[in-house]
């Protein structure tokens, strides 16, 4: 498979994954973390208008700012959230399942284009986490993978 570009500007549409507890994050005192979702999600977020800024309208996965993701790579189709970060000088995807483990056709796909485009991968699968770039990222990302906040 290969990225197909998408011309037409995105939105979360139905997918909620960011809210359901898998990422961490406190929101107007509530906390999320695994097993424990937004108080405030319902079908969709109850207080859209009035959410907060960090994280809620901050945030964005990285399907939803990166157009080059096919469209399967939404987190509610693919069980993955991808989230861009920096540490130490150095940019890599972070990768979190939603409740599933990680198909292989979708850690197929990420591993071929981050090798392709010359980014580096943090992911974890059976507990086990694993990476993906450059020496630098290897040597300095020995316990980078992300339980804290958004």
């Amino acid at each position: 498979m290969t990225i197909s570009n998408v011309t037409k500007e995105r939105s979360c549409g139905e997918c909620t994954r960011c809210c359901e507890g898998w990422l961490k994050a406190n929101i107007k005192g509530h906390k999320i973390y695994p097993g424990h979702p937004c108080f405030f999600l319902g079908k969709n977020c109850t207080i859209y208008e009035d959410r907060p800024l960090m994280p809620c309208q901050t945030y964005q996965c990285e399907w939803l700012k990166n157009k080059d993701f096919p469209e399967w790579m939404r987190p509610d189709i693919s069980n993955v959230i991808i989230t861009e970060r920096y540490r130490e000088d150095i940019t890599y995807y972070e990768v979190k399942e939603t409740g599933k483990e990680i198909s292989s056709i979708t850690l197929n796909w990420l591993v071929q284009e981050t090798l392709r485009l010359q980014k580096n991968l943090l992911y974890r699968l059976n507990g086990q986490i694993y990476k993906v770039g450059s020496d630098e990222f290897h040597n300095k990302s020995h316990n980078w993978y992300s339980d804290d906040k958004m």
